[in-house]
């Protein structure tokens, strides 16, 4: 079971990165995962827009000064996520768009470590300091 300090594995839209655990709640049982997985309230460096011009790139200056946009995402489900059928008649969900929509924006699942864990270990660092950043 995650836990706030936890760091797992983000995936929307064709991208997945590592992210901070912030909170989690079990209060909708429609939402969770197969094994009672949480919603979670998640923490990562945003995902980069795409570029408009493809041969503009940053200047030196530009790339040394530049600081990740933090983007935190709230009630996340777990990968393994899915509505009962009664669930999905109640509400009327039959194509995988109103599923997905339904769903929220992307999903979790635990990271498994390695023998080799310090790349993870300095993400996590990495992301506890983004996150102590955001303090207002």
């Amino acid at each position: 079971m995650s836990k706030q300090g936890d760091v797992v594995m983000y995936m929307r839209g064709g991208h997945s990165c590592n992210a901070l655990v912030l909170s989690s709640r079990v209060g909708e049982t429609s939402h969770l995962g197969a094994k009672g997985e949480p919603l979670l309230t998640l923490a990562f460096v945003k995902f980069p827009n795409p570029n408009p011009i493809a041969n503009k790139r940053p200047n030196l200056i530009q790339e040394s000064t530049s600081v990740p946009e933090i983007e935190i995402e709230h009630d996340v489900v777990h990968a393994s996520h899915e509505f009962s059928a009664e669930y999905k008649r109640l509400h009327g969900l039959i194509t995988p768009a109103q599923i997905a929509a339904k769903r929220g924006a992307g999903e979790w699942m635990e990271i498994i470590l390695a023998d080799d864990s310090q790349g993870l270990i300095d993400e996590i660092e990495r992301l506890n300091r983004l996150v102590a950043n955001l303090r207002y």
